[in-house]
């Protein structure tokens, strides 16, 4: 690692904290909403190969103390008055273990704080904020914008999108959830969100993208549908089947490299 590398990490792993994982739209903060359309005949852009009951983490996205590095925080190990999200972290890690061929660590409980794990997925998280902290910026600007602005800038991200699904099975993106003065929940930077996508399908207007949500371990059938021609309310939402929906005022595509996970489960990837 170069060390202008280097020192962008540990910039992003002392400042992360402050920016987005307070919130990352954890497991129990959520907010319903009924759909405001129905996904109509489409055509596949990629075929999912990627199954989150097969491919996504077992335990969900809700960790207990405080969103700051081990060594700053080992008096909150046990502490469960407060917890935060690493969203970004686990969609990052679960697109770098299914690339190498991989599967991802079976334990449903959660990583311990130090654990290899959860130390790998703090720092995917860290990255995930981009150099010099882009992306974490690019969600404060856009949660700022008017669900208009946003309209038209998620139409160009689903452009984007369809081309990087054909060049990559899954792909990071972004989901502003948050909006000034919205609900609890829905109002601060922290409260939006980072999902893997898995493919998708676009037809009159309306895209339905299947997405790994840290937030839903194991479910298959968690999705983001879009309504690109509306412009006066959020674009979307994120819908699971039997469960509650949650309003998306806008998609991004993510940057992302793979880098190689821990191989904690075999010497070698499965054949």
């Amino acid at each position: 690692m170069r060390a202008e590398s280097a020192v962008s990490v540990r910039l992003a792993v002392f400042i992360a904290p402050l920016l987005v994982l307070q919130g990352c739209d954890r497991s129990d903060a959520r907010t319903p909403a009924r759909p405001s359309s129905q996904p109509v005949a489409s055509t596949t852009v990629s075929p999912p190969a990627f199954a989150p009951s097969r491919n996504g983490f077992a335990f969900a996205n809700n960790f207990p103390g405080a969103p700051l590095p081990t060594f700053l925080n080992s008096s909150n190990r046990n502490d469960q008055k407060s917890a935060f999200g690493l969203c970004g972290g686990m969609a990052a890690a679960a697109a770098d273990y299914f690339i190498a061929g991989f599967p991802p660590p079976p334990q449903s409980a959660l990583p311990e704080r130090g654990s290899t794990l959860y130390e790998y997925l703090f720092l995917r998280q860290a990255q995930s904020f981009g150099p010099g902290l882009a992306t974490a910026l690019k969600f404060a600007e856009w949660t700022a914008k008017s669900d208009a602005e946003l309209n038209t800038l998620t139409n160009a991200e689903v452009e984007t999108l369809a081309r990087s699904l054909r060049g990559r099975a899954v792909v990071p993106i972004g989901l502003i959830i948050a909006r000034p003065g919205g609900p609890p929940g829905a109002r601060s930077i922290s409260d939006n969100h980072q999902v893997l996508a898995l493919s998708m399908e676009r037809g009159d207007g309306v895209a339905t993208i299947r997405i790994y949500d840290p937030n839903f371990p194991k479910d298959d059938n968690v999705a983001i549908i879009l309504n690109l021609l509306n412009t006066k309310q959020p674009v979307g939402i994120r819908n699971r089947p039997k469960g509650r929906s949650t309003p998306v005022r806008a998609v991004f595509v993510l940057p992302y490299e793979p880098s190689p996970p821990p191989s904690m489960n075999s010497p070698t990837p499965p054949q």
